[in-house]
């Protein structure tokens, strides 16, 4: 902030006997020849009498704030997803009011709605995402349901493995391989009983198995087997051929029952989890039984956490039997599938969320994380939400210059806030993720009515789906009640910067100087930017001049030193107008 002031010599400011230099000389000496009132009109001092800045209640900065106050009023009947063009002065102290008043309107909106991404697992009714889902849920549930899922894939860490490590699970697939062992081994060994009553022997081999045949219990040698005449050649030759196709059935059953048993088995292990998992969940779902897409996501987790139950044994196993922290379970990439990642309100806790910049990540969100590989289904917690989202019910406030220099922005808030889903970006070429978030917030533009203009300029349909309401206009009618809040202002400032106390006439200067009396009823200008540097300065001048109260000569002097100050700045180019130099 430019401060006109800081020139003033400081001994001289504290009573010392140095001079000031000659600018400043040169205007006090002009001021100490002018009467107290001198350039102040009587009828205007008359309505603050022989009353001082300490005689009133300090205000807020603005001028014609509870008229603004009615006219917002309209908002508390606004539906989600609406827009809103609220003309103001471009003052600090009517942005603060602004921002204010929307968070009064704000709060007659309710509890927002949260967003809950979550992986959208086959059996779930909902269409997927890009295999994430949205759940839309107040964000008081979606929170108790991701602290619900985080606290079972923690219980269910140390459960599963424990399952499919207990004696019940173990005798259970012993008795499957035995089964297996010997319904295989019991063919084998009909099979060789068989033969050996035929002179046939089956052999084990380290190739696997095969058929010779014997004499007395032992195996004929090829040399001798050629010896024997060859009527008997032919008919143990026959018998080796029967016998070799029976042990291929027999090899050939042995597949069927290997499948048999991996099916058997796996049915095993699901009835196993199932129970166990169930067992975990336990009534967690029938505490969101009044959200139906809560419920579906919850039926649809468990069909898949039985299904990977091997995950969490793994998991275990891996650990050497040590037990893993809630904090390690939770970070585990394996279970990152399982994880509920709540998207709720972020911003101004009052519901009124400013955004940091127009871009689309900022306003819709990004699906990924910053530094590594952008994220890929399983992980819900890589979406970040942006200000159409984190302002839950409440409003999205956007400086209406803003908005007009980033003309990017202005084409997807208008898609965002006629379809009700922001849709965040993914990779670094700003890409629309397959991802939509639902949003519930109002859009709220703040400018001059020459914005508003220059925006419908840029969109003649602004004109029919953006709302206009003129909060505050740049001047005010100058009528009793106007007069008392501009006195109770210039009080506020005086109090927040510790200065001296002013006196009617002071105030009456100070006001006259912002009126404009060309009109039937005098206006005074709601721009009050700058009115604290006028005061600061007076201060310094009046005490300089030994007064105990500021008077309307120090008020003139003031007012004096700041239009040179802002003449001579415009004339160098280091300024384009009042309010610039004000912030």
């Amino acid at each position: 902030m430019f401060r006109f002031l800081q020139r003033l010599d400081k001994s001289l400011a504290s009573g010392g006997g140095q001079q000031p230099d000659a600018q400043f000389k040169a205007v006090d000496t002009q001021a100490q020849v002018e009467p107290a009132a001198k350039g102040v009109d009587a009828s205007l001092a008359a309505p603050f009498g022989g009353k001082t800045s300490s005689d009133f209640e300090p205000r807020a900065r603005v001028l014609g704030l509870e008229a603004a106050r009615g006219k917002l009023a309209r908002l508390e009947r606004s539906k989600p997803c609406s827009m809103y063009f609220i003309a103001a002065p471009r003052t600090s102290g009517h942005a603060k009011a602004i921002m204010d008043l929307l968070a009064e309107q704000a709060g007659a909106f309710g509890a927002s709605e949260g967003l809950a991404v979550v992986s959208a697992f086959d059996a779930v009714g909902a269409e997927p995402s890009g295999g994430l889902q949205v759940l839309r849920a107040p964000v008081d549930v979606a929170k108790r349901l991701s602290t619900g899922v985080a606290e079972l894939v923690e219980m269910l860490g140390v459960t599963l493995p424990a399952a499919f490590d207990s004696d019940s699970y173990k005798v259970a697939r012993v008795s499957l391989e035995e089964e297996l062992r010997s319904g295989h081994d019991g063919a084998i060994d009909a099979l060789k009983r068989k033969a050996q009553a035929q002179n046939i022997g089956i052999l084990r081999t380290p190739q696997g198995y095969a058929v010779a045949p014997m004499h007395e219990g032992r195996v004929v040698s090829p040399d001798v087997f050629k010896a024997l005449p060859e009527g008997l050649r032919a008919d143990v030759d026959a018998k080796l051929s029967v016998f070799e196709n029976e042990l291929s059935g027999v090899l050939s059953n042995r597949t069927t029952l290997q499948h048999d048993f991996w099916v058997r088995l796996r049915e095993l292990d699901r009835e196993v989890a199932g129970l166990t998992v169930r067992a975990a969940i336990g009534l967690l779902p029938a505490e969101f039984a009044k959200y139906p897409q809560v419920t579906a996501f919850l039926v649809a987790m468990k069909e898949d956490l039985t299904a990977n139950a091997a995950l969490f044994v793994a998991a275990a196993r891996r650990a050497q039997g040590h037990a893993r922290a809630p904090v390690e379970v939770a970070a585990d990439p394996r279970f990152a599938r399982y994880r509920v990642h709540v998207l709720s309100r972020t911003g101004d806790d009052r519901g009124v969320c400013v955004p940091q910049g127009l871009d689309r990540a900022i306003l819709c969100g990004v699906v990924g994380n910053g530094g590594g590989p952008w994220a890929r289904a399983s992980n819900a917690a890589a979406v970040r939400a942006g200000a159409l989202v984190t302002a839950g019910s409440g409003f999205v406030l956007i400086e209406a210059r803003e908005l007009l220099r980033n003309r990017h922005a202005w084409p997807i808030l208008k898609a965002a806030y006629k379809t009700g889903f922001a849709s965040p970006v993914t990779g670094a070429l700003d890409q629309v993720s397959s991802v939509a978030l639902q949003i519930s917030s109002r859009l709220a533009v703040t400018g001059e009515v020459e914005d508003y203009l220059a925006w419908r300029k840029m969109d003649p349909d602004v004109n029919r789906v953006v709302g206009f309401i003129s909060a505050f206009e740049p001047q005010v009618a100058l009528t009793p009640t106007i007069e008392q809040d501009f006195a109770g202002i210039v009080r506020a400032l005086i109090k927040e910067a510790g200065l001296q106390p002013l006196d009617g006439a002071g105030m009456a200067a100070l006001m006259h100087e912002r009126t404009d009396t060309n009109y039937g009823t005098p206006q005074l200008s709601a721009d009050l930017d700058g009115l604290d540097e006028v005061l600061e300065f007076a201060d310094q001048t009046a005490k300089v001049r030994g007064h105990a109260m500021t008077e309307a000569a120090d008020i003139l002097a003031a007012l004096k030193m700041r239009a040179d100050t802002l003449g001579l700045l415009a004339h160098h180019g280091g300024v384009a107008g009042r309010s610039e130099t004000a912030t």
